[in-house]
C-alpha cells in the first residue's frame, strides 16, 4: 500500500502584542471563527471565500498561515489579516486579575 502525502505551505508571523480574539470575532463575524471551547479560546481562525488557506490567530499575537499552495500565497494571506487588524483602530482594555494583576491597554498597530 502506497501512502500519498500532500505538501502545503505554512508561514508564520508575529504581531508582537496580544490580540483580543473575542473582539476580532465581533469585528469580523463573517471571517473569524472563534469559540471559547476550541483550544480554550486561545486561537481564532481567519478565512474568506477568496482565500486558499486560512490563518490561525493566537491570543499571543502569533499568526500561522496554512493550506496554501505557494509560499507567496501564504504571505499574501498573512498580510491580508494584518492589514485588517491595522484597520481596526479601537483601543481595548483587558483585565484578567487571575492571570495578571493590571489592566492591559492595547493600542492600534
Amino acid at each position: 500500500m502506497t501512502e500519498q502525502f500532500t505538501i502545503v505551505n505554512v508561514a508564520t508571523a508575529s504581531l508582537d502584542q496580544p490580540v483580543d480574539l473575542e473582539h476580532l470575532r465581533k469585528q469580523f463575524p463573517k471571517h473569524i471563527l472563534w469559540d471559547q471551547d476550541i483550544y480554550g479560546g486561545r486561537v481564532a481562525y481567519y478565512k474568506t471565500e477568496k482565500m486558499e488557506g486560512k490563518v490561525s490567530i493566537f491570543w499571543s499575537g502569533k499568526l500561522i498561515s496554512v493550506g496554501t499552495k505557494t509560499i507567496e500565497k501564504a504571505f499574501q494571506e498573512l498580510y491580508q489579516i494584518i492589514s485588517k487588524l491595522q484597520e481596526d483602530r479601537a483601543i481595548h482594555v483587558i483585565y484578567e486579575p487571575e492571570q495578571f494583576p493590571a489592566a492591559i491597554i492595547k493600542l492600534p498597530i
